[in-house]
């Protein structure tokens, strides 16, 4: 959020984990980043249950990719935007 903050909003996307640094909640954080200044989320996590994809769904994500992943996973969903 602070880095959103500071770009003033001018962010792309934003790479999520479900877990954050000091128990925040990636789900949550999208949700703000989305409602705050419209950035959407990719979520690469090893912990997307359909629970987790459920409530993220709400905040229109990019997508969704489990870990372990690839540098052209990530590459091909963030090319995705510009289409």
């Amino acid at each position: 959020m602070a880095l959103a903050d500071a770009a003033g909003g001018a962010v792309d996307v934003a790479i999520m984990d479900v877990n954050l640094a000091r128990g925040s909640n990636g789900v949550e954080t999208a949700g703000l980043l989305r409602q705050r200044w419209d950035i959407p989320s990719l979520f690469v996590s090893g912990n997307l249950d359909e629970g987790i994809r459920s409530r993220a769904m709400q905040y229109r994500p990019v997508g969704f990719i489990g870990k372990p992943y690839s540098e052209r996973e990530i590459l091909m969903a963030i090319r995705a935007l510009a289409n």
